[in-house]
């Protein structure tokens, strides 16, 4: 009897440690399947009919819409760049956004010449934003993501690695 009672004990925690590494190997094989390829960028669009003067490489299921003060980029799969004509310059909208106490940055992902990418947090939850300018001539345009939604890191670089694409187009005056 005394036997029984300690083999029962034992065969439960083998038992459960079993289960636990087995769901070790699941999350790892589930992890492996959800790693999100880069997007692929094979469309040139050229923005010029539309305003602005550069051409960058979208999704093939990306297209411009024109909107009232600005211009959109967009797949409605998490591939949304909206386009304005102020210029504010990457060191004033890191400024800005280092300043912000509703979607704080937690930490800047990529930072370059032309832009950057974060890690924020806005109202208790996670998202990833970024911002990038370019300048054609004597004017300036920024790109980032649209307001309305969080997106997830890969999203946030993709549409940042999009941008990184620019071409400016030279106006013939």
């Amino acid at each position: 009897m005394k036997t029984l009672l300690l083999a029962i004990p034992l065969a439960l925690s083998l038992f459960i440690v079993g289960c636990s590494s087995g769901e070790d190997d699941a999350s790892d094989s589930s992890e492996k399947k959800t790693e999100k390829k880069q997007l692929e960028l094979t469309k040139k669009l050229d923005l010029s009919e539309h305003g602005y003067p550069f051409t960058i490489m979208v999704p093939e299921d990306a297209a411009f819409v024109d909107e009232k003060y600005n211009g959109l980029i967009t797949n409605n799969n998490g591939f949304e760049i909206e386009i304005t004509d102020y210029g504010t310059t990457v060191a004033e909208r890191k400024e800005e956004w280092s300043k912000n106490d509703v979607n704080v940055v937690k930490e800047w992902l990529v930072e370059s010449d032309n832009g950057f990418v974060t890690k924020n947090e806005v109202m208790n939850q996670e998202a990833h934003y970024f911002f990038y300018s370019v300048n054609a001539g004597e004017d300036g345009y920024e790109l980032e993501n649209v307001k309305v939604k969080n997106f997830t890191e890969e999203q946030a670089m993709d549409m940042f690695r999009a941008c990184q694409t620019i071409e400016v187009i030279e106006v013939a005056e």
